[in-house]
């Protein structure tokens, strides 16, 4: 809800993770004391395939934690977005990331492992650049 709140007044959005991508099918409705329980899960909405609907002219950024390129080049096309960073599975919780970045100009770059808060500053650089150029062409 708040993402689609603010999404009226924004120009660059950078999704970089998904709330949850399931939840129980069912909410519990009493206290369980069984030491083993099954729980059916269905698919949370996909925030950034929702918001892409309505993308307009909005720079949006997306990431994809998966050891495919192949899937985060299916994510960039399937969501509209603008760029893509493809994230191996081993980056969840480490301090390093070894990021490839997927425009959608069809651009692959492939950055060397580097600290997260040192790849957060050059992505944000990245994505200024971006926007430039975008406001520039819209001129």
């Amino acid at each position: 809800k708040a993402v689609f709140k603010a999404l009226p007044e924004t120009e660059i959005l950078i999704m970089c993770a998904a709330v949850a991508d399931y939840q129980p099918e069912e909410r519990g409705k009493k206290k369980y004391h069984e030491t083993e329980l099954a729980l059916k899960l269905k698919r949370t909405t996909d925030i950034l395939k929702e918001v892409t609907l309505r993308k307009g002219e909005r720079l949006v950024v997306g990431f994809s934690l998966d050891d495919s390129l192949t899937r985060a080049k299916a994510k960039l096309l399937e969501k509209k977005l603008d760029l893509v960073v493809a994230n191996p599975t081993d980056t969840a919780g480490a301090r390093r990331i070894k990021p490839t970045l997927i425009f959608s100009s069809g651009k692959i770059e492939h950055l060397p492992e580097q600290d997260k808060a040192d790849f957060a500053l050059k992505l944000v650089r990245i994505i200024a650049d971006l926007y430039q150029r975008r406001v520039a062409d819209g001129d």
